[in-house]
């Protein structure tokens, strides 16, 4: 059986405080009292380090490309996307799977978007 991968159109971890505050209390995208039970669920520390990811390929590249695309890249095949990331110079997203770490399937952002907590 093929492993499930999951990528990051940046590639950059955070640590959880930071992330928590972003999505909390600037993005309000979350409750407090909801991230706060991932914390107990996932024994998420301040300091523990996290990643937005998604099992969509195509949108990760969504990410990293001018938003006027969006729709057009999200239907893409993932021959054309290939293409695609070549011809517009873009970088391969990352990639993980579930032996880099946890998703948290609760933080689903309604866009094929999770958070990842990663192993240390």
């Amino acid at each position: 059986m093929k492993e499930k991968i999951f990528y990051s159109s940046h590639g950059c971890s955070a640590k959880w405080s930071e992330i928590k505050d972003i999505e909390v209390f600037e993005r309000e995208n979350y409750e407090l009292a909801e991230v706060e039970k991932w914390e107990e669920c996932y024994d998420l520390t301040p300091s523990t380090p996290v990643i937005w990811v998604t099992d969509s390929l195509n949108m990760a590249v969504s990410y990293m490309a001018d938003a006027s695309e969006f729709d057009e890249i999200i239907q893409m095949s993932e021959e054309k996307l290939l293409k695609y990331i070549i011809e517009n110079d873009l970088s391969d997203p990352s990639t993980f799977t579930v032996k880099d770490g946890t998703i948290i399937p609760e933080s689903d952002d309604g866009e094929h978007g999770y958070l990842m907590i990663l192993n240390h």
